[in-house]
């Protein structure tokens, strides 16, 4: 439930941030045109889309582990392993998600 939350304010953190910033970074785009700097703007027209993704994708995982879905737990496991690399709390809150996932009747459920 809490990734279907995440996933909905990184979506729209991304979007809101894409629609704001974009009347701003277009004009940026000539000057930086001129000045020969476009990887910039497009690398900041990147990373926004991209945050806009993330938080789609963590929308539809939210949804599966809402229905029960076994490929999203298995999916949530996955970013529990990735989220041990940040050390301490991704750790930490990994850990917490990858026991919870692995109990028996958690499996069950989700089967």
């Amino acid at each position: 439930m809490l990734c279907y939350f995440e996933g909905i304010l990184i979506m729209l953190f991304g979007g809101l941030l894409l629609l704001f910033l974009a009347p701003i970074l277009k004009p940026l785009t000539l000057l930086l045109l001129l000045v020969g700097a476009d990887g910039i703007v497009y690398l900041a027209y990147a990373c926004l889309t991209l945050l806009f993704v993330i938080g789609a994708l963590f929308v539809v995982l939210g949804w599966g582990l809402w229905n029960l879905k076994n490929w999203a737990r298995r999916m949530s496991k996955l970013l529990a392993m990735i989220g041990l690399l940040a050390f301490p709390a991704g750790t930490a809150v990994g850990l917490v998600i990858i026991h919870y996932l692995r109990k028996p009747e958690v499996r069950a459920a989700f089967r």
